[in-house]
């Protein structure tokens, strides 16, 4: 028996057709003693100029960019060589983007065999016994209901054995749909040029006074700017006509910050950047009626905008409606299932971002959760193919082939796990919110399914699980904290949703550090003083704070007496961690979603932003995007924060930027409030000096037993 693997002479002889396959589609044929598996095969090439490397890239590949497109804009294929495995120097898997239909026609032929990839490696694997195989009697061509199958990071990242399971699983690049340039975050490469940032600040955000033209490297873009709508379709131009890319990405760069300008105050974030892409598209759509404008609706403008009747027909849109993980199972196989069959001949498909770490291990990386996450991707990647199957059938064969004996007892704490997830008012699930019992009660029915499983490869796979959540012991330890915070200090100052009945005077603020306006005043009075952090008592040196909660965002003041002459910033640099070696104020909170923020500011201004609830290798990339103010005063110096706020569907789609949580119950009896600590360090000559509003015995604040529970009232 010949097996005949992609397109050759005796396909061809054979005169088996694969002119109208695209997309990855493919087809299995058999004669009397010969198999074919044969489908739609690219070896991608990118056009010029690309980068080979970084410093290709940066260098001579930006330049004849540059020179090609008349433009001062980032080239997009300037990372180009991202799109090219070589991991440890071995360059066998090629680009990203080439097409391997006849790769999915043998795992799909083996598929029918019963090998089945739910997870990467070894262990992930079903692979059946089997004496022999024999010859199908097969002509079907097969061709996938989604033409875009991508899992974002993987090709690039992580390891080739993650990138084969993604393969068998037949995903793929998108590049046909959305090009091999930048299809995410697009605006980065036409406002992050340093020409673009010296000449014309008139196309960046208003924040605070000032045009923002360095926040993230980029900026921030004023989506009123005319003048950066003519550079975005001049831009978009030169990618169709030098790389004769099928789309182009408008979508903002992450932690967007809606600019104050006049032709852009009190219009929403949707209003603003859905509004600008629909101009530029409209533009471009007299020119290149062929080509997709793509965008986001995403973090502050997920929502559509009621401005726009009817958007330019070239503009296509990426529906973010699922974050990253969280610290509890978010399993959602049968939601994937629904949307997939329900948007078909809608969608294009799914672009899906995964989180990854290094755990450890410098040079190389790895996806984050895979024994939390497979299920949902595994039933992604079969629906992306085949989107009218049954769900329940698929997910009937998923426990019993990989958990074996304990099928049953893994299928019911997964489907608690589904149940858990509390509601918000729309219906939509909270899974950051998950009631700690049930968390604790989830571990312990994978801990009996773990016992059942016994000694085998099915214990393996629970353990994996495990290792990826809390341990029992800590989750039980979290409600101890839970337990102990009933009776730590009670903060309920946090007033004023949204202004309302309220007169403007005390809803006028400028960021300057003093906090002298009504605005702070009218509510909290002279403040909430500090107390020495060890003993309880009145400080040395008196500390007060105020806070506010106005049109989403939080509002946070300090006043710290001192003798100004002897202050000590020990930097004046952002995110520096000298400044936790002199003077500075810090908000150590804690929101109903996510525990726990930290956010310290030095008499300089300096600022440091951590995320102490994110894995190691993130805690550090987070920013509050908080706009920061200081005021030195004859014996005082004070700090003014205006730090954004979102729900946790927009912190969830950027888990990098923002405190994620809602506004804390005024209800006492709600079960989420936020919990905090703010405190002041004061160094001289060695010395810390520390102040706390919930004092904790020890020269620190930052024991989360002791965080004081917050509250607003009307």
């Amino acid at each position: 028996v010949k097996v005949f693997v992609g397109q050759s002479a005796y396909t061809d002889a054979l005169e088996i057709d694969v002119s109208d396959l695209r997309h990855g589609a493919f087809r299995m044929v058999s004669g009397g003693d010969w198999l074919a598996l044969i489908g739609h095969d690219v070896d991608y090439q990118p056009n010029q100029p690309w980068g080979r490397n970084r410093g290709h890239g940066a260098g001579e590949v930006q330049t004849a960019w540059e020179e090609l497109s008349g433009t001062y804009t980032i080239c997009p294929m300037r990372n180009s060589w991202r799109s090219r495995h070589r991991q440890g120097g071995d360059d066998s898997l090629g680009w990203e983007h080439d097409s391997g239909g006849s790769f999915n026609a043998v795992a799909a032929f083996l598929h029918t065999l019963g090998v089945r990839w739910y997870m990467p490696g070894p262990l992930g694997e079903v692979v059946p016994e089997l004496s022999s195989i024999s010859l199908p009697s097969v002509e079907e061509t097969v061709k996938p209901d989604y033409p875009l199958r991508y899992w974002f990071g993987a090709f690039f990242a992580y390891e080739p054995e993650e990138i084969m399971w993604e393969w068998r699983l037949g995903m793929n690049s998108g590049y046909e749909v959305l090009g091999a340039g930048m299809s995410v975050h697009g605006m980065r490469l036409i406002h992050g040029h340093p020409n673009m940032q010296e000449n014309h600040p008139e196309y960046y955000a208003l924040i605070d006074g000032k045009r923002d033209t360095s926040t993230h490297g980029t900026g921030h873009a004023c989506f009123s700017s005319e003048g950066l709508a003519r550079e975005a379709a001049k831009f978009a131009r030169a990618v169709f006509d030098i790389y004769d890319e099928p789309a182009v990405s408008l979508w903002p760069q992450d932690g967007l910050r809606n600019c104050r300008c006049e032709q852009c105050a009190g219009k929403s974030a949707s209003e603003l950047v859905w509004g600008f892409i629909d101009r530029v598209a409209r533009d471009l759509y007299t020119t290149h009626p062929d080509r997709l404008i793509t965008g986001g609706a995403y973090a502050s403008y997920q929502r559509p905008p009621a401005s726009i009747e009817r958007f330019s027909p070239n503009v296509t849109v990426f529906i973010s409606n699922v974050g990253r993980p969280v610290p509890f199972p978010v399993l959602h196989p049968r939601a994937m299932a629904r949307d997939l069959r329900e948007m078909l001949g809608i969608s294009l498909g799914d672009w899906n971002e995964q989180a990854r770490s290094n755990f450890g291990q410098p040079g190389k990386t790895f996806w984050s959760a895979p024994g939390l996450d497979h299920l949902t991707l595994y039933v992604n990647s079969r629906f992306l193919w085949d989107a009218g199957q049954d769900v329940e059938k698929l997910m009937d064969e998923y426990y019993t082939l990989f958990y074996g004996p304990a099928a049953g007892e893994m299928r019911a704490a997964f489907e608690l796990a589904q149940a858990a997830y509390p509601r918000d008012q729309h219906h939509q699930p909270r899974p950051g919110m998950i009631d700690l019992a049930e968390r604790v009660r989830f571990v312990e029915m994978l801990h009996r399914a773990r016992a059942s499983a016994g000694d085998s490869v099915y214990g393996e796979r629970i353990d994996l699980i495990l290792s990826e959540l809390q341990p029992l012991e800590d989750l039980r330890h979290a409600a101890e904290v839970a337990q102990q915070r009933e009776d730590m200090p009670v903060y309920s100052k946090l007033l004023n949703l949204s202004g309302g009945k309220w007169d403007a005077a005390r809803n006028t603020f400028e960021l300057d550090g003093r906090i002298t306006e009504p605005f702070w005043h009218c509510w909290d009075g002279g403040g909430t003083p500090l107390s020495d952090a060890v003993t309880g008592r009145r400080p040395e040196h008196a500390a007060r704070f105020w806070t506010r909660w106005y049109n989403g965002e939080f509002y946070v003041g300090f006043r710290c007496e001192d003798d100004m002459s002897q202050l000590n910033a020990a930097t004046t640099r952002d995110q520096d961690l000298a400044l936790l070696e002199g003077d500075y104020v810090e908000m150590l909170i804690e929101t109903d979603y996510h525990s726990h923020y930290r956010i310290a500011v030095n008499p300089a201004g300096a600022i440091l932003d951590r995320d102490m609830g994110a894995p190691e290798d993130d805690r550090v990339r987070w920013r509050s995007n908080a706009n920061v103010a200081v005021y030195h005063g004859e014996d005082y110096w004070s700090v003014e924060l205006r730090i954004p706020v979102v729900f946790e569907r927009e912190g969830a789609m950027d888990p990098y930027h923002y405190l994620v949580g809602r506004p804390p119950s005024h209800v006492r009896s709600q079960a989420f409030p936020w919990h905090f600590n703010v405190g002041r360090v004061r160094v001289r000559e060695g010395r810390r000096q520390v102040a706390a509003f919930s004092p904790t015995g020890e020269d620190d604040f930052d024991d989360t037993f002791r965080f004081a529970q917050m509250y607003m009232r009307n």
